[in-house]
């Protein structure tokens, strides 16, 4: 059986169907068995790794019965390159894996060195090593499909110039391919990079993974041949990233002056980030998205892939990154840490980022040093605009060496007020800058809560004693509801299929739905954390579990899937619907980690308890304003300063909107 996957009009596909006619003239038999397969499996996506953008896969397993159809005559160059005798005469294909980089640069545009090749883009004026970013594309393979929790096969790449002639390419052992390439020329340069395995003199391609460790085609072709489809949710927010509207000052500051967008959950900032930066590569530009938080770089890449915007180098393009990766890659670009990863690295951050910091300040590296470095590593690191999400929460040694590396004009910073995670404090992203070197935008006006919802969450935060808490209402998004479960979410009949399918109706998916649960600490709350695994698979409802540091690196990609997150980790999220389990214990856990750490010196504050319930109020006002329709809220029929605050409210201003069920 051969087949191509995912057919489209790009190159791509055009190059797939070009090599799938090259395989059936070479071998005819292979479309009619049915015990072989080879698939080719163009524009990858290869969701969570660095490099994402695979331009075509070619997966084969071969037979036992077939084998002595699929064989190729190697030439002397790949037996030479293979430690094979020259008088063997043929050599089997059991198995492949194939990453193929397609390039239709004209010979001006493509040059050598040594086995190495570099192709010039225009746009930029530079040219760029597609060697490398063939190499990257094969780590890019291996990492997805192990995500998967699948067993990778062994992986070669290739370069295929679709446009140079075999006579140009250069003579000593390399993985190019020429414009006119065969099924026997692709898999003697393939032999040249791949040893063979021999069997008693027998020799033959294998991509098995070691002989006692195999792989799965089947497993292979469902992971990479998955797309992403678009939820009503979804194309909510494509329209209010490709065709929303930017606000006239920071089109006018963007490029002279740092952008502060400052507003509390929910007022729009973060799609206001990926508005510039979707106009950004539009016009040809490079932008990068930083944020702490991994569940939300998922969230942010998923809907970056959506708008169609790829990680190529020859075009615009939009890249999420966590804030700690790009740290360390800056790090090894200055040399200030070894290319391997410390082990104690995220152990010494702050102490390695001050070092960094006295280095930098010292002038062992001028601000030429650092252009110069940037320049030598476009693809990584040359941005025009460095967008920082949730930029509130980062420490100042983190905002003091990004800024030593890109100038105030390159960088957006979203400032969530008093939305802190990993510190106490809010970061001055204005410290150290003069006025005219700064501009700040004031987000107010509520783009995800319905007014009912921003209602409640104003009414929330009075009651948890928090005055100066507020969001603007917005007329614009009537509705919303709020439904607390005093007791056992999972004992209330019927409840969560009935929002699944209210969210159905819609055209929303279980992925549009967020359900947030307290961290795993003591064997109680793990003991809590299995049973509500074990009640959403007795509910037969599939999971994105946030909480597993593996799948949380890679964007949900099962629309059937409920995201589940610990509270720590919502910051940023969005739902249609989002569930609250556990609220008040999580609000009793983090009032107890304020008693432990006490005030910050700068507060002031004498009074202990005052502290800790102003600190668990601020952090509960996070999953609080993470729903646009409804939000569940589970607590313990016990009383508590958040059962005290939601029998407020649902006796007064929430009458009409809050329904209290017991579980």
């Amino acid at each position: 059986m051969l087949n191509v996957l995912g057919h489209s009009d790009s190159e791509e596909s055009k190059a797939a169907d070009t090599l799938k006619s090259a395989i059936e003239l070479a071998w005819p038999w292979i479309k009619d068995s049915e015990a072989s397969s080879i698939t080719l499996i163009p524009n990858v996506q290869c969701y969570g790794q660095q490099t994402r953008d695979i331009d075509l896969v070619v997966l084969a397993d071969i037979a036992y019965q077939d084998l002595p159809f699929a064989v190729f005559r190697p030439g002397a160059k790949s037996l030479f390159s293979a430690g094979v005798p020259p008088t063997a005469t043929k050599i089997a294909v059991r198995s492949l894996c194939l990453v193929i980089e397609v390039k239709d640069h004209p010979p001006g545009g493509v040059r050598f060195d040594g086995g190495r090749v570099s192709v010039f883009y225009a746009k930029d004026k530079r040219w760029h090593d597609a060697s490398q970013q063939s190499e990257r594309q094969k780590y890019a393979l291996k990492g997805y499909i192990e995500r998967h929790r699948a067993s990778a096969p062994r992986i070669t790449n290739l370069v295929w110039l679709r446009n140079i002639e075999r006579a140009a390419l250069p003579s000593n052992i390399n993985n190019l391919l020429p414009a006119q390439v065969t099924w026997t020329s692709l898999l003697n340069t393939v032999v040249e990079n791949h040893r063979p395995r021999n069997d008693n003199g027998s020799y033959a391609i294998d991509h098995e993974p070691s002989p006692t460790h195999g792989w799965s085609l089947r497993d292979c072709e469902r992971i990479l041949a998955k797309r992403l489809e678009p939820t009503a949710l979804d194309r909510r927010r494509l329209e209010a990233v490709c065709k929303g509207t930017l606000d006239q000052g920071l089109l006018a500051a963007v490029g002279h002056r740092l952008v502060l967008l400052s507003g509390r959950g929910g007022t729009g900032k973060t799609i206001i980030l990926l508005r510039l930066a979707y106009k950004n590569s539009l016009d040809g530009g490079r932008a990068i998205v930083l944020t702490y938080n991994q569940a939300l770089r998922s969230d942010v890449e998923r809907l970056l892939v959506l708008t169609g915007i790829r990680d190529d180098i020859a075009a615009g393009t939009v890249v999420v990154s966590t804030v700690q990766s790009f740290t360390l890659k800056l790090l090894k670009l200055l040399g200030i840490v070894e290319t391997s990863l410390p082990e104690d690295f995220l152990e010494d951050y702050d102490k390695i980022l001050g070092e960094a910091l006295e280095y930098l300040r010292g002038g062992a590296v001028t601000r030429n040093d650092i252009s110069a470095l940037i320049q030598s590593r476009p693809e990584d690191f040359d941005w025009e605009l460095v967008l920082l999400d949730e930029a509130q929460d980062w420490p100042d040694q983190e905002r003091d060496f990004v800024r030593a590396i890109y100038e105030p004009g390159r960088l957006v910073v979203a400032d969530g007020r008093e939305q802190l995670v990993r510190q106490s404090q809010n970061c001055d992203w204005k410290h150290g800058l003069r006025k005219d070197q700064y501009e700040v935008i004031q987000c107010v006006k509520s783009y995800r809560l319905k007014r009912n919802l921003a209602v409640f969450a104003n009414s929330m935060a009075a009651a948890l004693g928090l005055p100066h808490w507020t969001v603007d209402e917005n007329d614009d998004l009537p509705g919303g509801q709020v439904i607390v479960v005093e007791g056992d979410y999972f004992a209330i009949p019927h409840l969560h299929a009935d929002l699944v399918a209210g969210c159905s109706k819609l055209g929303n998916k279980p992925i549009d739905m967020l359900a947030c649960i307290p961290p795993r600490g003591d064997y109680r709350e793990q003991a809590r954390f299995d049973a509500v695994l074990a009640h959403f698979k007795q509910l037969e409802q599939p999971l994105w579990d946030g909480t597993d540091a593996l799948v949380r690196r890679a964007p949900p990609t099962d629309a059937s899937e409920l995201r589940l997150v610990q509270y720590e980790s919502c910051r940023g999220l969005e739902g249609w619907t989002t569930i609250n389990l556990g609220f008040d214990d999580f609000y009793d856990h983090k009032s107890a980690i304020a008693r432990k750490l006490g005030p910050p010196p700068t507060d002031g504050i004498a009074d202990m308890e005052g502290w800790a319930r102003r600190f668990a109020a601020t952090w509960a006002m996070i999953p609080l304003t993470r729903a646009i329709d409804t939000i569940v809220i589970e607590v313990s029929p016990r009383d508590s300063p958040v059962m005290a605050a939601l029998r407020k409210i649902h006796s007064g201003s929430g009458a009409d909107f809050m329904s209290w069920h017991v579980g």
